[in-house]
């Protein structure tokens, strides 16, 4: 097994991941949602901040597989995080959640190589009630998920809208990035 190495993400990935927090923190704080919306690294508070979904090691053969090679798929930190209805428990330092979130957004770089974007769809699918969405930096192209399901492919310059009904109008990022 090759043991990969993980670069700091493109300014492209880092304003594209902030943009999107951006707006779903202002529409999830103006609709009065109760939840959490996060995004990492934003911070050094979050750099150690990861989501662990449980029963998650059968996804990978373990055989072949050693957790110190790949620390990555141990404890994952997606771009942007949105806990709503979803349950969740966070430890008492707010540094490690446990649970489903309601919606996992991936920015995927060129560096993002295929093992990793297969070993986090399938993580995702995983979730209860869990809503996953990948965009591609470069194309802007996102493809929206439901646990397994895959919902549309749809691209920034159209308006998103989470399963639960929060929009997100990421139509001008295409013009700013």
């Amino acid at each position: 097994m090759d043991i990969m190495s993980m670069g700091w993400a493109s300014d492209r990935h880092t304003k594209l991941a902030g943009f999107i927090f951006g707006e779903l923190y202002g529409v999830f704080r103006e609709l009065g949602r109760l939840g959490d919306v996060f995004l990492s690294p934003g911070s050094s508070r979050l750099l150690h901040r990861g989501v662990r979904f449980s029963g998650t090691e059968s996804l990978i053969d373990t055989k072949d597989f050693s957790w110190e090679n790949a620390p990555y798929l141990y404890a994952v930190e997606p771009d942007v995080l949105l806990f709503d209805k979803n349950e969740y428990l966070k430890d008492v330092n707010g540094l490690h959640y446990v649970g489903f979130p309601d919606l996992v957004v991936e920015v995927w770089s060129p560096s993002n190589v295929q093992e990793e974007r297969d070993y986090k769809q399938r993580l995702y699918s995983t979730g209860k009630k869990t809503e996953h969405w990948y965009i591609e930096q470069d194309t802007c192209v996102v493809d929206c998920w439901y646990e397994k399901t895959h919902i549309h492919r749809k691209t920034l310059d159209q308006p998103l809208q989470t399963i639960s009904g929060i929009p997100i109008d990421l139509t001008h990022l295409s013009k700013n990035l």
